[in-house]
């Protein structure tokens, strides 16, 4: 998961909010998920609902409580602030469990005409982005004690850790997904780029470095160039380059990143890297150090024009008192639904709206 660093750190759970919100999420928490009888009392007196979800929208159902409106936004809102994909790709929502999006796969065509004769025809080309809403689960605990201690601090730390393991797992799927079960059958990013490497099948936008740079610390500039030669000029206005913190330090600020600037937050002035000019997101799913030959080292491109994220409103909880009894902890299972379809990594003989620089 990435985390945006602002003056003072780490941004946290209804920071730069009213304090009473925290309040009403802990006391909901512990109410809900505890069975903490003054907490149910205090959330019953504020018009607080302890509802039980539907039972179709939750893994095994029984124990489910559907989060209030308030915390649900708390906990979209924080998820966003940390996973990439949450915020480069385009977000698509998905009113029901599957969502069929038109997409162009080939531009009208023009032509020169002379005088009296007639314009040839042309049509777009059209395919279909698929979305199946998946359905992942994040797993945490609770302390039985920890309400005890200050429902504000209860209330942000189970926003953070349901919020954080989602921006996790979304991330990883979106970046390492390689279709399989452990992925919900999400095909990410870097898997694609290296599938058919070296044959007739590998994509335009497949770029792989100089011979035996397979490190970070061995990837120059003439390596960086072109895998920015590879991008088709009309993604050059948004894109970005998506790589590890580690691989951000040793090879962009190696050969010479720059601050590009200030961005104004609500926590104050955030610093913002780039190469060339070209942002630099950071996410931990990329790699980092060691032999990266044959695995993508480096992204570039205009994400939002190459995924679709489809996302399904909707948080639920469910509560197990007896997983962790021995620790006198509570289990914590959150669900959420959507799916992600990288659909613009371009062919064998045309790049996409990404590109990747692949070790040698």
């Amino acid at each position: 998961m990435r985390h945006e660093v602002f003056n003072g750190g780490a941004r946290r759970a209804f920071d730069g909010k009213s304090p009473q919100l925290a309040e009403r999420a802990g006391q909901w928490v512990a109410a809900a998920l505890l069975q903490n009888e003054k907490a149910a009392a205090w959330c019953g007196d504020r018009g607080i609902a302890i509802e039980k979800a539907a039972q179709g929208e939750l893994v095994g159902g029984a124990g489910g409580f559907t989060v209030p409106e308030e915390i649900e936004s708390e906990i979209i809102e924080y998820r966003n602030s940390l996973a990439v994909f949450r915020q480069e790709a385009r977000i698509r929502l998905m009113g029901s469990s599957s969502l069929s999006v038109p997409k162009r796969t080939g531009a009208l065509g023009g032509y020169y005409i002379g005088e009296n004769v007639a314009l040839t025809e042309s049509d777009n080309a059209w395919g279909n982005i698929e979305h199946v809403a998946k359905k992942p689960a994040a797993l945490t605990r609770l302390s039985s004690e920890m309400w005890e201690d200050s429902a504000a601090d209860l209330g942000a730390f189970f926003v953070e850790e349901l919020s954080a393991i989602f921006a996790d797992m979304e991330d990883d799927a979106g970046f390492n997904g390689d279709g399989t079960s452990t992925y919900a059958g999400i095909s990410g990013i870097c898997p694609k780029f290296v599938a058919g490497l070296g044959g007739a099948s590998q994509l335009a936008g497949a770029v792989v470095a100089t011979s035996a740079h397979d490190t970070f610390e061995e990837i120059d500039a003439t390596d960086i160039a072109a895998l920015m030669a590879a991008l088709p000029e009309r993604y050059w206005t948004s894109a970005k380059f998506y790589v590890s913190g580690y691989g951000a330090a040793k090879c962009f600020a190696r050969i010479g990143a720059t601050v590009g600037g200030w961005i104004m937050t609500a926590n104050g002035l955030r610093p913002m890297l780039s190469f060339m000019g070209f942002p630099i997101v950071l996410s931990p799913k990329m790699p980092g150090s060691g032999d990266l030959s044959n695995r993508v080292m480096i992204v570039f491109g205009d994400m939002r024009a190459a995924v679709s994220f489809g996302s399904r409103k909707g948080v639920s909880v469910a509560v197990s008192q007896n997983r962790y009894f021995d620790l006198d902890q509570i289990g914590v299972r959150g669900i959420e639904r959507y799916d992600i379809n990288c659909h613009g990594v371009g062919d064998a003989t045309t790049a996409g709206p990404l590109v990747a620089l692949i070790g040698n």
